[in-house]
Order: C-alpha cells, then structure tokens, then sequence
C-alpha cells in the first residue's frame, strides 16, 4: 500500500495507518483548531493501467492508494474484500442518486477553446463533475470517510452508529446526506437560518435532520452552523464534512479526480484553473496532479466577495 501513516501539516503530529476515525491531529484541540492531518505517502503512484477499463470506478484502480484501503489492509481486510465493499457500496448509491462514483468526463471544450484564441495543438479542456454523486465532486471526499466508516464496523472499531454531522446547504449536505441513506446511517445536516426551503425539502426526502442554526448572544464569531456542528462533534457524532481540519479523510478520495485527468497522457496540461471555497478541492486536485503532472501550475479561483484563500 502506498499510504503509510499521517503527518499533521502544522505540529508534525503523527497517526499510525493502522489507527481508526484519524478525523483531526491528536494535538488540535477546541482553542487551537489549527491543525490538519496529511497523507503521508511512502512511494510512488501504483501502475492503475492493468487491467483498466473505462466503466471501472477510481476507487477500485486506484485501491492501492487510498488512505482508507490502507487503514482497511494494516486491520485485516484484503483487496478483494475492500474491492467488494466499493462495489456494494457503489450499488447502494445507485439506489438512491442513480449514479455511482464513476469517472467523469474529460474532453477539450472546442468552443470556449475557440473563443479564447487557441489552435488545435492546444486548447481548454473540462472536467465535468455535474454528473457525479448529487451532482458535484463533493462525493469524493465523503466516500472514503464512509468507506473507512464501514470497513471500521467490519474489523469491530465500531460498535454502533452515531450520527454523522455536516454543515452545510449546498452540494456537500446533499451529496453527505446521499451517502448516509445509501448505508442507512443517520446524519444531522447544521445550516443557517436563510437555507432556502426547496432545498431542505431535498435533505428531508433522503432521511436527513435539518438543523437551522441561528446566532445566538454570546456565541463565538464564525459561522453558527458549524458552531453547531463541532458541538455535534464534540457529543459523539461523526465529522461527515469536506473540511480537512475537521476530518482528513476528505482529502483522500478528492484525488480521485487529479489522478483521473492524469490518466490522459495525451494531454500536456499547463495550467488548471479550480473553483474553490475554504480549499479542500484545490488541495486533493493538486495531490492528484502532483503524482504524474509536478511542472502544471494551479490556480485557485474564488469570488471577490468571498475569498479566504487570497485573503489568507
């Protein structure tokens, strides 16, 4: 296996593979928050060409480098059984959102590469992830914390279910709340007060409980859902979220995606231009792309209004 442990990217704190729910760094605490675990990778890319098919899911060819089949693999449970708990696990996803975490479209978009001014030798091309799980990438990193979730029950880390928590209203609690009732696991979903109704219709439809959180006198300043939801955290539940600090698991299924775009070694890529919201997207993408395309350069795009990164 390729992943042999995790680093926290700040103190150097260290957690064994072997270790199960490494959600946050063992020395990140409630008045020090910042702290986020990182995959520590003891060789290269595994060769996922043998054998490839395109119908074949990311998560299957790329077994081998994934932090959540290692954790599995250090407690017992081999490829075909990890293979076999993807594909049951695909099956189920299937039953509520119709698709499945395959791999996505990758192609060169001729009309906004014409209207940009590019020859044929070059050109924009487009990964298209509106046809993933509850429409965005955001599946990918939430399905290797339920993988580890389930491959957890197996080995006997865990006994029971508590509920899973995320805050959010957009594509991460729907794609979060897809997840948990394609495994019957119940989830809290943590949103501010002005989520829309319409969609909380949708989180009510996969079995999810809604709470609406609003600010309170005396909270701390930040966001009043995700007060709500590191609360939920802090009384059992499980951090169902694609933020890397308050679970690290997240930034491993999201390579998925650089590594599927690296698959295409017809194309030379100079540049990658990422939408992003706190970072987690742009950071699986970057690892991903590191492994077979180090010289391409990204950029993280965000919203004038809303920019943590440039701000930060």
């Amino acid at each position: 296996m390729r992943v042999i442990g995790w680093r926290c990217a700040v103190c150097e704190g260290r957690v064994d593979i072997a270790a199960p729910f490494p959600w946050r760094c063992p020395n990140s605490t409630a008045d020090d928050r910042h702290h986020v675990l990182t995959i520590v990778n003891g060789g290269s890319l595994a060769d996922a060409s043998e054998g490839r098919r395109p119908a074949t899911p990311s998560l299957i060819t790329h077994d081998r480098d994934l932090a959540w089949a290692a954790y599995a693999e250090a407690n017992g449970i081999d490829r075909a059984s990890r293979i076999e708990l993807v594909e049951s696990t695909q099956a189920a996803v299937r039953q509520v959102a119709a698709v499945g975490f395959d791999r996505t479209p990758f192609a060169r978009s001729d009309e906004l590469s014409d209207a940009l001014g590019f020859d044929h030798d070059g050109g924009l091309w487009v990964k298209d992830e509106t046809g993933g799980v509850a429409g965005s990438q955001k599946g990918r990193h939430l399905v290797t914390i339920l993988l580890h979730l389930l491959a957890a029950e197996r080995v006997g880390h865990l006994a029971d279910r508590p509920p899973l928590a995320i805050a959010s209203c957009g594509n991460a609690a729907l794609a979060a709340s897809t997840l948990a009732a394609a495994v019957d696991w119940p989830i809290d979903v943590y949103v501010p007060k002005w989520m829309s109704n319409a969609f909380g219709s949708e989180l009510d439809r996969l079995g999810a409980s809604v709470h609406r959180c609003e600010r309170r006198a005396g909270d701390p300043p930040g966001d009043p859902a995700m007060l709500g939801f590191r609360h939920a955290v802090a009384a059992g539940a499980i951090p169902f979220t694609v933020q890397g600090p308050e679970n690290a698991l997240a930034l491993d299924g999201g390579r998925t995606i650089g590594w599927e775009i690296a698959e295409h070694a017809e194309v030379i890529l100079d540049r990658v231009m990422v939408q992003v919201g706190g970072g987690a997207f742009a950071a699986c993408l970057g690892a991903g792309l590191a492994d077979t395309s180090p010289t391409t350069r990204l950029h993280a795009v965000q919203t004038e209004g809303c920019a943590p990164l440039a701000r930060a």
